[in-house]
């Protein structure tokens, strides 16, 4: 019964993040994507203040192609704190999972 409890949280979990969630994607190559709407670099910044202008809760996860260099994923994390965001964290695959 204790696990069933458990499955259904971490469901009812994931169902919120999937629709509050605000994601910035780098892929492979450099490209930029938000909630996996491309986006070109000299956007992000004003796209996310129009998706955050309504919002009470500013958070963004930055999910990056393993074999991308940092340099990438800093940047969107610093155009995030740019465009006004409180917290930014870095998505990892059990993050993605939803534990």
């Amino acid at each position: 019964m204790h696990w069933l409890r458990s499955r259904r949280r971490k469901i009812n979990r994931r169902r919120r993040m999937t629709r509050t969630t605000v994601v910035i994607v780098v892929d492979k190559q450099g490209n930029y994507q938000l909630n996996q709407e491309p986006v070109a670099k000299e956007m992000l910044e004003s796209r996310l203040q129009a998706i955050f202008a309504t919002r009470a809760e500013r958070v963004v996860f930055v999910k990056g192609d393993p074999e991308l260099e940092f340099q990438a994923v800093a940047y969107a994390i610093d155009v995030a704190k740019g465009a006004g965001i409180d917290k930014v964290g870095i998505m990892t695959p059990k993050i993605e999972a939803g534990e």
